[in-house]
């Protein structure tokens, strides 16, 4: 890759002059006129500015007045948004946003007009905190239909374009700090800065922000043990749970389950950190023999968390009417976060791992419950890497995103502009979390742990004379509490040594490159009715690497938690491209607007028309639509990659299933079309009040998906046998459903009887990406903007931002549709978190240098598509957040602002059965967040 950095380098060189010399483009910019034109995303042609145009904007007033210390925190607010990804847990940082609920993928961004590289993992995104700093938006414009037509591959939901403030002149210093009131020892510093030089024919603007948290916030800190017991319950816990001989009256729990010994809280709770015995997946008590416990505590929620963001732009005039600008971008980011106790060792059962009699824990055991605990073998073990007594185990990401793109434009004579751009970025990104090192695991617990411990691995450290257990440099593993009360020297000690030797840090790194060059001519042609005709015609060539790197353990399959063999990989696909618009003005009160794109890529070719119009009966209304056709390729990952795919948490014998999935990337995968149209208008009914509505519908075929985990195991168990190739079995177990056959009721507190599966018996679910679905989804934005001017220059406003999904409809196995709206259906889509309504009602009053905002943020609730047997208590209602924000804008360009976001302390909705126990994705975790910025500008 690192050759490919050169080539790609060298290549935008070269790439731009080559344009410069070869090619004519338009200007962006408006042509000089008593009416100011200008362009916005969604179209290369300008346009008067008093009209209505087809874009969600948010201008960095706005922004600034909602006062979010990241640019995702900004967009999760916006309605039209359904969700936005946040780093939390040991989830790589990216940030990205999915607009209508059709996926992260499906929004096209770009920065003032031009692409970025996908971030370096697998998920194939744009992270938008690495585009620019914050200080340096003038505005986020979003196009809010399939935009395919003008931009290409991606924009089937619409366009997210971020536009820079590059004709800033002066400085602006800003310094801010919020912190949270449950943990109000821990603020979020934001330190930014933009300065700009504007010359006769020469302008520079350079902006950077640095963004420091200390320390991480987990789940513990804001939410209470009786939430956090309402988490993810599982029976692999530390302490742990361990299997003799027999099936059935031979499972047998760590006798220091739960136990003031080793920090319990003396009460059989499950949210207890040394866990519970006694109690179901609901933390009811059952008599099961189980020790139990909740994945809640420890997770993290808001990582620690260290970045920066920097860009320049220079601009010149360098010959008759020939303009150059400039840009680069740089952007570093590191986080630490919790992964809580660890991860599950799922891989044991598969390696025949033995816990022998002779271990130094079972002696102990069988001790301390005075022969309770049978001194016996055990060839199940059901625990994690530590307990919650023991604090929780870090995983951290970091990644570096470099971006420069150089624009030369000019005139070609009075009607014809031109424009050439070439635009190269890069990320690179790495990331990890600790995991046990399975086989190493099983050979301690037998006695043979440490690296000193030497013997012929074909015959067995068993069958070596030369060698005992737990003697000389061979070392014994405690799996049990016991270990959490020894001092070295005891039997039961588990050295720091040992421990590191079994462990390993599963990191995946990865690098992406893009690279880009696109010429563009506009002009007018004739005059018409309602003006002149203008054209756009443009050509792009773009390309895409990225290539993943996993961690040789894992290569091999050797983990603990993800047994899956995986290995890496890489890809590379170039795209050519040409692409029209066309705007005529066939009489004084009607625009139309005609744009195609045709896009090839390895072979695939797509041609994408739009139509758009707009209408002007009166002054006052505006009537506008639009209809076309937009398509997405299939990701790096689902065509090329390897890799998990997440897994199911059904409970299947009482026991919730945690074991993992792997898919494989499919190159026959045909891209994902998309119909879409849009019919609104924009209503002056006076000076002060303004109504917008727009409804807008979608018609998506050919969806890439994954076979959910989940999906294969309901479709398998309906007739009460597993029998589904793509569902492993751990060796020896059955394979009969019997909550299912009958021979057992769920919840009954009776044992499990013999031959009889749990969900610990399956090892792996194996899938791959499939073109199978549709998506048929329809809804209404509406704004509502009233503001009123009263005496003595006082300013009162009322605004109202709202968006609704009317239908939201994906189609089964079977090809049926079937209307999710308002669930969290579509898993295996990416479609996730999609609320029926959303909305803003923003309050503004001004007097002097006074400024008061009140916003409610209204996000309708989450209905559980197909609840398990234990997510009946999550809380599906509605949730509101109260903010507001006091401004004071003091002499010499000084201001002041002062926020309480969450006023009214509103806790988020309880979603059960998960790891946070919170969608992070659409609601903040913080709760109620205090936050103080200064701005000075001169």
């Amino acid at each position: 890759m690192k050759q490919g950095f050169l080539i790609v380098c060298c290549r935008t060189l070269v790439g731009g002059l080559a344009a410069t010399l070869l090619t004519a483009s338009p200007s962006l910019f408006a042509q000089d006129s008593e009416l100011e034109e200008i362009v916005v995303t969604g179209s290369y042609i300008s346009r008067p500015a008093d009209r209505p145009q087809p874009v969600a904007i948010m201008e960095a007033a706005e922004i600034r007045a909602n006062q979010r210390v990241s640019t995702i925190e900004v967009l999760r607010d916006m309605p039209q948004i359904s969700s936005a990804n946040v780093a939390e847990n040991w989830n790589t940082p990216t940030s990205s946003i999915d607009l209508r609920g059709l996926g992260p993928r499906s929004t096209l961004v770009l920065l003032n007009g031009q692409r970025q590289t996908i971030d370096a993992n697998s998920a194939s995104q744009v992270d938008v905190n690495n585009l620019t700093p914050a200080i340096m938006l003038q505005r986020i414009e979003l196009v809010l239909d399939g935009a395919s037509a003008l931009y290409g591959s991606d924009a089937v939901a619409g366009v997210a374009n971020f536009i820079t403030r590059n004709n800033f002149e002066g400085v602006e210093l800003s310094v801010s700090s919020q912190f949270a009131e449950a943990q109000s020892n821990v603020p979020e510093v934001l330190v930014g800065g933009l300065f700009g030089v504007q010359q006769s024919n020469f302008g520079i603007v350079m902006g950077f922000e640095y963004l420091k948290r200390t320390r991480e916030m987990q789940s513990q800190d804001v939410f209470s043990n009786e939430r956090l017991g309402e988490g993810l319950i599982t029976g692999l816990f530390n302490p742990g749970t361990f299997f003799g001989g027999d099936r059935v009256g031979g499972i047998h729990a760590d006798p220091l389950c739960g136990s003031p010994l080793i920090g319990g809280l003396e009460e059989n709770v499950i949210w207890d950190p040394a866990g519970a015995t006694g109690h179901d997946a609901d933390g009811l008590p059952t008599g099961g023999p189980f020790c139990r416990g909740t994945l809640s505590l420890q997770r993290t929620i808001i990582p620690e968390n260290d970045r920066f963001t920097g860009m320049a732009v220079a601009s010149t005039e360098i010959g008759s009417d020939t303009f150059l600008t400039w840009e680069i971008n740089y952007a570093r980011v590191q986080t630490l976060s919790s992964f809580g106790t660890g991860v599950p060792l799922l891989a044991l059962p598969s390696l025949g791992a033995v816990l022998p009699a002779n271990n130094p824990g079972v002696i102990d055991a069988h001790e301390r419950t005075n022969g309770a605990f049978p001194l016996q073998n055990y060839r199940r073990i059901f625990t994690r890497q530590a307990s919650p007594v023991e604090g929780s185990l870090p995983s951290f990401a970091e990644q570096n995103t470099f971006r420069t793109s150089a624009t030369l434009e000019g005139a070609i004579n009075s009607n014809w502009n031109w424009r050439a751009n070439g635009t190269a970025s890069w990320n690179s990104q790495e990331s990890g979390r600790s995991d046990t090192i399975a086989d190493r695991y099983a050979r301690a617990i037998q006695g043979y742990g440490g690296g000193n411990c030497k013997f012929d691995p074909i015959s067995g450290a068993a069958n070596n004379n030369n060698i005992q257990p737990g003697v000389g440099n061979c070392q014994w593993w405690n799996p049990f509490a016991s270990r959490l009360l020894a001092q070295p020297g005891d039997p039961t000690y588990n050295s720091p040594e040992l421990a590191a030797w079994m462990t390993d840090l599963d990191v995946e790194r990865g690098d992406s490159d893009f690279f880009s060059v696109e010429a563009l001519a506009t002009g007018s042609l004739w005059e018409m009715a309602g003006g002149a005709s203008g054209l756009a015609v443009g050509a792009q060539y773009r390309q895409q690497e990225i290539d993943i790197f996993v961690n040789s353990v894992r290569r091999d399959g050797g983990f603990g938690f993800a047994p899956q063999v995986v290995q890496d990989w890489s890809a590379s696909r170039d795209t050519q491209a040409v692409f029209a618009e066309l705007v005529i003005y066939p009489t004084e009160d009607l625009e139309l607007d005609f744009a195609a794109r045709y896009e090839s890529t390895l072979g695939l070719s797509s041609t994408e028309p739009k139509l758009t119009g707009l209408w002007t009966p009166t002054d006052d209304l505006f009537v506008r639509f639009s209809v076309g056709s937009s398509f997405r390729l299939a990701s790096e990952r689902q065509t090329f990659g390897i890799g998990p795919s997440g897994t199911t948490i059904r409970p299947l014998g009482g026991e919730v299933t945690q074991a993992r999935a792997l898919s494989v990337g499919n190159p026959d995968l045909l891209p994902e079309e998309s119909d879409n149209w849009t019919i609104g208008f924009t209503w002056d009914a006076t000076d002060a009040f303004t109504l917008d509505l727009t409804y807008w519908n979608y018609d998506f075929t050919n969806l890439v998906s994954t076979i959910d985990p989940d999906e294969i195991l309901l479709a398998d168990i309906a007739d009460g046998f597993i029998t589904d190739p793509r569902i492993e079995l751990f060796p020896g177990v059955p394979n009969e459903i019997c909550e299912v056959t009958g021979r057992w009721t769920e919840g009954s507190g009776d044992p499990l009887p013999d031959g009889c599966l749990d969900g610990f018996d399956i090892a792996l679910f194996k899938s791959s990406f499939v073109n199978r679905n549709a998506v048929e989804t329809s809804g209404l934005d509406v704004t509502v903007d009233w503001r009123q001017e009263f005496s003595g220059g006082n300013m009162l406003g009322v605004r109202l931002l709202a968006a609704y999904v009317n239908s939201f409809k994906i189609s089964d196995l079977a090809g049926n549709l079937i209307e999710t709206v308002g669930t969290d259906q579509g898993s295996d889509l990416g479609l996730l978190d999609n609320p029926q309504v959303r909305a803003n009602l923003i309050t503004t009053f001004s007097t002097g240098d006074h400024d008061f905002r009140w916003s409610l943020r209204y996000t309708d609730g989450i209905e559980l598509w197909n609840p398990g047997p234990f997510q009946y208590n999550t809380d599906e209602s509605p949730w509101t957040q109260h903010d507001v924000v006091y401004t004071y804008t003091l002499p010499s360009s000084n201001q002041l602002n002062v926020a309480i976001l969450n006023l009214t302390d509103n806790e988020p909705p309880l979603v059960a059965n998960s790891l946070t126990t919170v969608d992070s994705r659409l609601h903040d975790p913080r709760m109620r967040m205090f936050r103080v910025e200064y701005t000075h500008s001169f």
